[in-house]
C-alpha cells in the first residue's frame, strides 16, 4: 500500500524527472541541416520572450530571398550558405549584422557568421557572437 507520504514523493519525483528530461531531450534531438536559402524565408524573434513581454509585431527580422531586412523594412545584410554540416548549415552575412536589445533590433555590425538548421519542423539561426543569439523563425504577422 502507497502511504500518502510516499505517493507524494513519488509524484514529486516525476515531475522533477520531467522537467529535468524535456529540456535535455531537445538537446539531444537531431538537428537537419538546411540545404536552401528559400527554407530560411520568414520571420525570425530571439528566443525565450514571454508571451506578454512581446510587442504586437514580434518579430526581430525578416529574411526573404537570401535578404535580412529589418522591421522598418530596410536591407541590412545578405544571406550565404556556406557550405554544409552533417547537422547544421554555416550562414554568412554580409554585411556584418548585430542584434541586440529585447525586443532585439537587427543593425549593420561586426558578425558575419551563423549556422541554422532545422529542429523538426522549426528553423533556428544562431548568430556566432558573444551570446550566441538564438532566432527561431515565427509568423510574420
Amino acid at each position: 500500500m502507497l502511504t500518502g507520504l510516499r505517493l507524494r514523493m513519488i509524484t514529486i519525483a516525476i515531475i522533477v524527472l520531467v522537467m529535468i528530461v524535456v529540456p535535455i531531450w531537445g538537446l539531444l534531438t537531431p538537428h537537419t541541416p538546411i540545404d536552401n536559402l528559400q527554407s530560411l524565408d520568414g520571420c525570425y524573434e530571439g528566443e525565450g520572450l514571454p508571451d506578454f513581454m512581446r510587442p504586437p509585431r514580434h518579430w526581430s527580422l525578416r529574411i526573404a530571398n537570401g535578404t535580412l531586412i529589418d522591421r522598418a523594412g530596410a536591407e541590412i545584410a545578405k544571406i550565404r550558405l556556406s557550405g554544409g554540416g552533417d547537422h547544421e548549415t554555416p550562414v554568412a552575412f554580409s554585411p556584418g549584422i548585430l542584434v541586440a536589445g529585447k525586443p532585439a533590433t537587427v543593425m549593420a555590425g561586426d558578425t558575419v557568421t551563423g549556422k541554422a538548421y532545422l529542429s523538426g519542423s522549426r528553423v533556428t539561426v544562431v548568430i556566432a557572437d558573444e551570446l550566441r543569439q538564438v532566432l527561431l523563425k515565427t509568423t510574420c504577422s
